[in-house]
């Protein structure tokens, strides 16, 4: 759940931001998807390899996986270059923001899968605390920042339109 309030946080972030004076509707939406991919995607990931891979087996503990699992410490330097690769987004925006917006929504998509089979086969805490926590902290952000990746290409073909006919 405090994933999904950063994410929350940086969303809220980028909108404060975004409605600065003199912004188009266009450069808000970037701007909140920036944020998202930057703080939650991408700061937030780097921390997340950092502590797998410098406390191995403590992060192994929280996953239930044995210590020194590698595809543990692969999965880290996964989340390492996924978050860097989302940091970019700061500097390089426009249509390299398609890059990160599809990796994290396949990504999340996948792990929400991946979690759900997992609830079903399994005898979990309940069913419906697990369902809500996956959905939260594994639907939310990939279903958000893909309505957003879509709404930014469509009011960017819009302006272009617009500015076409003047």
């Amino acid at each position: 759940m405090t994933f999904l309030l950063l994410a929350l946080a940086f969303a809220a972030a980028g909108l404060v931001h975004g409605f600065a004076a003199g912004r188009t509707a266009t450069q808000r939406i970037e701007l909140i998807l920036v944020y998202l991919l930057a703080g939650y995607h991408g700061v937030v990931m780097i921390g997340v390899a950092v502590f797998a891979l410098a406390d191995a087996d403590h992060a192994a503990a929280m996953l239930d996986a044995p210590p020194g699992n590698v595809f543990q410490q692969f999965a880290a330097v996964m989340y390492l270059s996924m978050g860097a690769i989302s940091v970019l987004s700061i500097r390089l925006r426009g249509n390299y923001l398609a890059g990160p917006v599809v990796m994290w929504v396949i990504y999340f998509l996948g792990a929400t899968l991946v979690h759900l089979f997992d609830l079903h086969g399994h005898d979990h805490a309940p069913l419906l605390h697990g369902l809500v926590q996956v959905i939260a902290v594994h639907t939310l952000p990939p279903v958000t920042m893909a309505a957003l990746g879509v709404w930014l290409i469509l009011r960017r073909r819009a302006d272009t339109a617009r500015n076409a006919t003047v």
